[in-house]
C-alpha cells in the first residue's frame, strides 16, 4: 500500500469499527405500524413524587449588587432550558446569608433546550442591608456588597 494511503485506511477502519459497535447509541425495536417508541432523555428526571424538580445550591459569586434603598440584593447566574434560579436571603441583625437555588424542572420524557443565558436574580430584604455583612450559604464565604 502507498505510504500516503496508510493513514487514510487506518482512519476508515477506526470509523467503521465505531459504527459497527454502536458507540453511544441506543437501539429501539419497534413493531411495524406501531407508534414511535420514545427514548429516555440523557439526563433523567429524579424519581419520586411531586413535579420532579431538582434543586441545586450554587455559589452566589464574588459580589452582590445592592439597590439604592438597601432592601434589594441582586446577583447574576446562568440559567436556560428547564433551569430557573431563585435567590433566597436568611437575615439576622448582623448578617445576610444568600442561597442561590437553581431548580431543574426537567420531567421524564420532556426535552429541554440546550442553551445558557445570564439572568439577574433579585431578593427583597425585610430590612435595609445597612452595615450587615453578606455571606454565601454555599461555602460560607463573605461576599462583597456593591451599591448600584
Amino acid at each position: 500500500m502507498n505510504g500516503r494511503l496508510l493513514p487514510l485506511a487506518a482512519g476508515a477502519v477506526m470509523a467503521a469499527s465505531l459504527v459497527l459497535t454502536g458507540c453511544g447509541s441506543q437501539t429501539v425495536t419497534q413493531k411495524p405500524g406501531a407508534a414511535p417508541a420514545s427514548i429516555n432523555p440523557t439526563t433523567p428526571a429524579p424519581k419520586g413524587g411531586g413535579s420532579g424538580a431538582m434543586i441545586k445550591l450554587q455559589p452566589v459569586g464574588r459580589s452582590v449588587r445592592v439597590a439604592a434603598d438597601g432592601k434589594q440584593l441582586q446577583v447574576s447566574t446562568d440559567t436556560g432550558g428547564c433551569k430557573k434560579a431563585k435567590l433566597v436571603a436568611h437575615e439576622s441583625s448582623a448578617s445576610v446569608t444568600l442561597s442561590l437555588e437553581v431548580t431543574d424542572h426537567h420531567s421524564a420524557g420532556q426535552m429541554c433546550p440546550q442553551f445558557v443565558k445570564v439572568t439577574k436574580v433579585t431578593v427583597e430584604l425585610k430590612a435595609p442591608l445597612g452595615s450587615r455583612s453578606v455571606f454565601d450559604a454555599d461555602g460560607g464565604k463573605k461576599v462583597a456588597a456593591v451599591k448600584s
